[in-house]
């Protein structure tokens, strides 16, 4: 419910070009209520298939994951039970707290061989990048100039913000980014953005940089996508933040958002050991 709210928050936000806006805890209230298993209509209307699948793969999932099988175990269409398997696969990431459920219950629902080879790869490609673990590195063009790398960081935290400047959910994050780093300038932290635009948007990179006067440290990764350190933390959807400590080890590859009030309080608790 609450992930539902927040990304109907955001989109609302850039709508109607108000950051302050709030939605009310109980927009979504009556989604329980409703028939999830309408093989007709999953069929027919794409607008249920999303809601479908959001429901179980992102709110349920977060409010229980077991819960979650356990429903989706009890739908008779095996074609709503094979999408939504599909959706829960495509967003494991490192760091995902129900991986280990995930790769246990999934094959429950679902029996495509093409969705289970990629959850075991998914999963593999995860618990390569656990907390306490050496981070892949980078070593990317600066905005100001020359090349900075991950080891150029060594002895401060890093809180690495993964965007683009296509992606409005990435541009919705920046006035809270701008003003974490503003909160925290004279602590044990930087703060880099590393842009995987394309190359032919260079210049628009470089642009909105200016116009948007970003702070910290402004990179460009060298092969978008396909950039060794996107593959190595399996980023398949932006904004992706992650948190590296001052001796280059990973505390969190899928960090809270800057959106998220809780961030600031986790960041001042971690600089403050």
């Amino acid at each position: 419910m609450y992930a539902c709210r927040i990304q109907y928050e955001h989109n609302h936000r850039a709508f109607i070009d108000d950051y302050s806006y709030k939605a009310s805890d109980n927009i979504l209230e009556g989604i329980h209520a409703i028939d999830m298993d309408d093989e007709s209509s999953f069929k027919s209307n794409p607008h249920y298939q999303t809601l479908v699948t959001t429901y179980f793969a992102d709110v349920l999932m977060k409010e229980s994951p077991e819960k979650a099988f356990d429903k989706m175990e009890q739908l008779t269409s095996s074609i709503i039970k094979e999408s939504i398997a599909r959706s829960i696969v495509g967003r494991i990431e490192p760091g995902d707290k129900f991986l280990d459920i995930k790769y246990a219950r999934v094959p429950s629902i679902s029996k495509d061989s093409t969705t289970l080879a990629t959850l075991d790869d998914k999963t593999k490609k995860a618990r390569e990048v656990e907390k306490g673990t050496p981070s892949p590195t980078f070593n990317y063009e600066n905005y100001l100039g020359g090349k900075t790398s991950l080891a150029d960081l060594r002895g401060k935290y890093v809180y690495i913000d993964i965007w683009a400047t296509w992606c409005s959910g990435c541009i919705l994050e920046i006035p809270y980014l701008k003003k974490i780093e503003k909160d925290l300038h004279n602590e044990n932290i930087e703060f880099a953005s590393i842009s995987i635009d394309r190359e032919k948007d260079y210049e628009r990179w470089r642009k909105m940089v200016a116009d948007k006067e970003l702070t910290g440290i402004q990179l460009i990764a060298d092969k978008q996508w396909d950039s060794a350190f996107t593959r190595a933390y399996n980023i398949t959807h932006l904004p992706r933040f992650i948190i590296i400590d001052p001796d280059g080890n990973i505390v969190e590859p899928n960090a809270l958002l800057p959106s998220e009030p809780k961030l600031i309080t986790y960041l001042q608790a971690l600089l403050a050991k």
